[in-house]
């Protein structure tokens, strides 16, 4: 429902966003042109670059911090994402089996001996054979007498109860015995209408691993990505607090900067922690990046509630 949402708000919204672009390219042209006829102090550039460079030093701790985490979490979940269809097609091709397709199959079976052994099927099979094995008619010379018999034979069936649920056998009688074989086909078409019910509950058995299977690994692939947008929000809101602290935005000399590296090349701790400061508040790695993701969740939801409210309001929901 989430994504359906989203598309109707897009819809709606579309002649809004149109508007707001347009508005945006207006005043982003209104602004090069400012800047290509006003002439800035050497002062005035100096600290917008300053500036500048601050924000995307802090853009880059929080985008860096974002990507780690949605890193790892890619990392944990594609082999589940790949275990998910192989999981969904065992586990739903066992219940299907076991609740669907081995009674079915036992019904089936049950219904062909009924069938088989019923008087009325009984009764065609014994006209038949009777029909097959006519008596040697009397009279007839030695030569007579070979002829018929292989006559008879040439025309013989071997048709059983069994036969009846067989439609292979069912045409081949219908050459040799027209009447009876018609006979035949009608019982065999009653066979296929007691036994087509089960057929279908078999057919649903063998398709629900298929489908459980496609299901599970569209639904992982879903359930992922959205693990992967979420803690990805979670990190920037952890370097967002991280960030608040005012020392971040101080804006070191190249002396002092020069400084600090010839303090930290001495300092045997950063050479063993190859270059990253024990003192970083953002927890990074797998284990402790996603310990930390799960910790500040609910914190990040309850610090986002009146954000989303303000949204809604402005909205007009």
């Amino acid at each position: 429902m989430g994504i359906l949402n989203t598309l109707s708000e897009i819809a709606k919204n579309k002649s809004k966003f149109d508007q707001y672009e347009e508005t945006q390219n207006d005043t982003k042209l209104q602004r090069d042109e400012l800047n290509r006829r006003r002439e800035h102090t050497q002062q005035e550039i100096k600290a917008a670059k300053e500036l500048g460079e601050t924000i995307i030093d802090v853009v880059d701790i929080m985008d860096q911090h974002s990507e780690d985490i949605a890193e790892n979490v890619e990392t944990v979940t594609e082999p589940l994402i790949g275990l998910s269809p192989i999981l969904g097609f065992l586990l739903s091709g066992f219940l299907s089996k076991e609740f669907i397709g081995k009674p079915s199959v036992s019904r089936q079976s049950k219904i062909h001996e009924q069938f088989v052994n019923s008087e009325e099927v009984k009764n065609l099979v014994d006209e038949i054979q009777k029909a097959q094995k006519q008596e040697i008619p009397k009279g007839l010379s030695n030569e007579e007498r070979i002829k018929f018999i292989n006559n008879q034979t040439k025309g013989y069936i071997p048709f059983s109860s069994y036969s009846v649920t067989r439609k292979n056998e069912i045409n081949r009688l219908k050459k040799v015995l027209p009447e009876l074989g018609e006979k035949a086909e009608v019982l065999n078409k009653k066979y296929k209408k007691l036994i087509a019910p089960e057929l279908r509950k078999v057919k649903i058995a063998v398709g629900i691993p298929i489908f459980t299977a496609i299901a599970s690994f569209v639904a992982a692939n879903i359930y992922s990505t959205k693990l992967q947008v979420q803690s990805s929000r979670v990190a920037r809101y952890q370097a967002r607090k991280v960030l608040e602290d005012p020392k971040y935005f101080v804006k070191y000399t190249p002396e002092q900067i020069a400084q600090a590296k010839k303090i930290l090349e001495n300092d045997p701790e950063y050479k063993k922690s190859k270059k990253k400061l024990h003192t970083d508040k953002l927890k990074g790695g797998i284990i402790k990046g996603l310990i930390s993701i799960i910790r500040d969740n609910k914190e990040y939801k309850n610090w986002k509630k009146p954000i989303k409210m303000i949204q809604k309001k402005l909205r007009g929901n």
